[in-house]
């Protein structure tokens, strides 16, 4: 150790010297506040300005009054305070100081005071981060159409007011200390949420579970539960988020107990169809979970938006958008988010409902949410769905409105289920009239209808195995299953025409692939579309187009081979 770096702990000088090195401030007061002794600079003022100053003059005005009362207090009571303040300083940059200030006693009279300042605009700002983020979290939490919650060590730590209002427990309610968070699911769900508990807890990724619950009134609600694990108040906790599928469950048992009464061939034809629906529930299960992944290290505000299965978006005053989770990417068809959020939300909203969108905005605005408003939209790709979308006002720090949350859900399939419904009940009172009026002559014609079944049955196979199994094995292949899906359901709404057999009957000719090529062709797909389902190019699929023509003495003739088949 060299001369320099020794310290003599009984010198004086030797604490001077040890100040001088802490990092914090250091001053030294006399009973009215002026600096005797100070170590390091402070708000960018040199040192030897700021000995004999007032330390009033090293502080913003607004705190002036309040430290001549710590002063005071401190000389009153002998014990040392504490106090926060922040200020500008000449850099411009805004910075938080808290201040220890302690009695300099000679005995047991105050003569002076000892002031430490320690710089804590770090610990502010993760404050304030953290605020900000809970804050973000509890309005887009408060403004989604799911139940969400958080557990914690088995107890409910957060519930959003959908959880309230579905499931009739208020907050307090679920906060309590002694309320079992397993008494709001039905008796037969119990085994399989303790079991995905536990595998939860062991950090084993959990697919979205349907789950009945019970509510406080003791009616039954069905939901699909998506859970992920996260760390909240640095421990480990279960986000959870509640879809209801109440609604949806009961028009699935509507709609079969209206094709239950249908003749043999609706029924066939409805088995037809629920494999079909069973198959794309799966697949939209499956991407459901691929899109509710969580990736490693993302925040709790991120967490919530990609695992909501429904489009959440923030759009600004003038309807543009600023943000969006990927279930609004994918559900509008984009091909990214940036490309998403360089679009205008009135551009998507179809012509006819341009001029009612404008009004339900002027009134979310006037009443601060608009829930449950059906609108069409198109997609990027051009395509029309129907969506349900919850509006809420957005504002800022000053109370002014700065934009909207806007949670969107795709209600297509709800609505093609409920035209079906229609469409079921309208063919049943058309049944019983037709039956009413047939009766005298149903024994004539019972005959007939059993050859006629026999047709049907003949017809719906051969369709299944020439029309219907090819579409299925592309769809296995299949990159992007849409267009095949929508071949898929066209062929089978076509399927009481007899399709499969009528295009065999026209030729014999016709090889597998041919007939595969046909029903894509009458489904609406273009040359270029069935080229990239088939994996083959395109100049190959005119060629088979040439050939179906001839097979079907089309040749030389101005007629629209789509047309044509559409219409056998």
């Amino acid at each position: 150790m060299t001369e320099r770096d020794s310290i003599d702990l009984d010198s004086g000088a030797t604490w001077q010297k040890l100040f001088e090195r802490v990092p914090l401030q250091i001053l030294g007061l006399d009973l009215e506040g002026r600096i005797l002794y100070v170590n390091r600079s402070f708000a960018g003022r040199p040192l030897d300005e700021m000995t004999g100053t007032h330390i009033e003059d090293h502080m913003p005005g607004k705190d002036h009054v309040h430290i001549r009362k710590l002063l005071s207090d401190v000389v009153s009571t002998g014990e040392a305070t504490r106090f926060e303040t922040s200020m500008i300083l000449e850099d411009w940059s805004h910075r938080w100081f808290a201040s220890y200030i302690t009695p300099y006693l000679q005995g047991r009279e105050v003569t002076g005071f000892i002031v430490i300042n320690q710089d804590i605009t770090e610990q502010k700002t993760t404050e304030r981060a953290l605020r900000e983020s809970e804050y973000k979290f509890r309005a887009l939490a408060e403004q989604s159409p799911n139940m969400i919650f958080i557990n914690q060590k088995g107890r409910v730590v957060f519930a959003n007011r959908m959880c309230e209002q579905l499931t009739g427990y208020t907050q307090e309610e679920f906060y309590a200390p002694d309320f079992d968070y397993l008494s709001i699911f039905a008796s037969d769900s119990l085994p399989l949420v303790q079991q995905n508990f536990v595998r939860q807890m062991q950090d084993e990724e959990i697919p979205p579970q349907e789950y009945t619950f019970v509510t406080k009134s003791g009616t039954l609600l069905e939901g699909l539960v998506t859970t992920r694990l996260f760390s909240y108040e640095s421990e480990t906790a279960v986000l959870g988020i509640v879809t209801d599928i109440t609604d949806r469950k009961k028009a699935e048992i509507a709609l079969k107990r209206a094709h239950a009464e249908l003749e043999l061939r609706v029924e066939e034809r409805t088995a037809e169809l629920t494999v079909a629906n069973e198959r794309k529930q799966l697949e939209i299960e499956q991407r459901s979970k691929a899109e509710a992944a969580l990736k490693a290290g993302e925040g709790m505000l991120r967490s919530i938006l990609d695992s909501s299965p429904d489009a959440i978006m923030m759009i600004d005053i003038n309807g543009n958008f600023i943000e969006c989770n990927r279930s609004a990417v994918e559900q509008l068809r984009f091909r990214s988010k940036e490309e998403m959020l360089q679009r205008n939300s009135f551009d998507l909203v179809v012509d006819k409902d341009q001029a009612r969108a404008m009004r339900n905005t002027e009134e979310t605005i006037r009443l601060g949410t608009m829930p449950n408003i059906e609108y069409q939209v198109q997609r990027r790709d051009g395509t029309v769905i129907y969506t349900e979308s919850s509006a809420s006002v957005i504002k800022n720090s000053k109370g002014e409105i700065s934009g909207f949350v806007v949670v969107a859900k795709d209600i297509s399939e709800r609505k093609a289920s409920e035209e079906a419904l229609l469409l079921s009940q309208v063919k049943l009172r058309d049944q019983k009239k037709a039956l009413e009026q047939k009766n005298i002559a149903l024994g004539e014609i019972i005959a007939q209808v059993e050859i006629e079944k026999q047709k049907i049955k003949e017809d719906i196979t051969l369709n299944v195995q020439r029309v219907l199994f090819p579409i299925l094995d592309e769809l296995d292949r299949a990159v992007d299953p849409k267009p095949l899906l929508d071949v898929f359901r066209r062929n089978l709404e076509g399927l009481a025409s007899s399709y499969g057999s009528r295009i065999t009957e026209k030729t014999t000719n016709l090889t597998p692939r041919e007939v595969e090529i046909c029903s894509m062709i009458k489904g609406g797909l273009s040359s270029k579309d069935i080229s990239e389902i088939l994996n083959i190019s395109q100049a190959t699929v005119e060629r088979h187009r040439k050939n179906i023509r001839s097979k079907l003495n089309l040749t030389n003739q101005d007629i629209n081979l789509a047309t044509f088949l559409r219409n056998l």
